[in-house]
């Protein structure tokens, strides 16, 4: 594989309905690593935000596998401290720009800034969300 600004990124999400937004952050991250983990959180830690996502957490699993874009997938309970973080070998933290503005992420800057772990945050795909499908969904039915 050719050389890429990093060795080893890692991004986490929920993916349930998986959708455009989705695909270009997943793509985006490829490009930038020459290893690319990909989290997806588990339906108890999505219900501590947010209502329970529609998909479970095995059909998002299989789903972000089957694009084909991760290296690994594996699955995480909440972002907000460095414990799911230590779990995964990673050089760059790969996240929609919308990242620090979700919940308090202050453990986790401070721990990617003590071992070195480079953020990035990429621009949000205009027009889609899983949100906005399940409006339409209700809209439209």
């Amino acid at each position: 594989m050719a050389n890429r600004v990093y060795k080893r990124g890692l991004t986490f999400g929920v993916f349930d309905l998986l959708h455009t937004g989705h695909i270009n952050l997943l793509q985006k991250a490829r490009g930038l690593c020459d290893y690319l983990v990909v989290g997806v959180q588990l339906d108890e830690g999505v219900e501590k935000m947010k209502p329970r996502p529609i998909l479970s957490t095995q059909e998002r699993v299989e789903l972000v596998k089957s694009l084909k874009i991760a290296d690994e997938v594996v699955t995480y309970f909440e972002s907000v401290d460095s414990s799911e973080f230590e779990k995964v070998d990673f050089d760059v933290y790969i996240h929609g720009e919308d990242w620090g503005e979700q919940t308090d992420r202050s453990k986790v800057l401070e721990y990617f800034e003590k071992k070195g772990i480079e953020l990035i945050l990429l621009p949000r795909t205009r027009g889609i969300s899983t949100s906005d499908i399940i409006f339409r969904i209700k809209k439209y039915r």
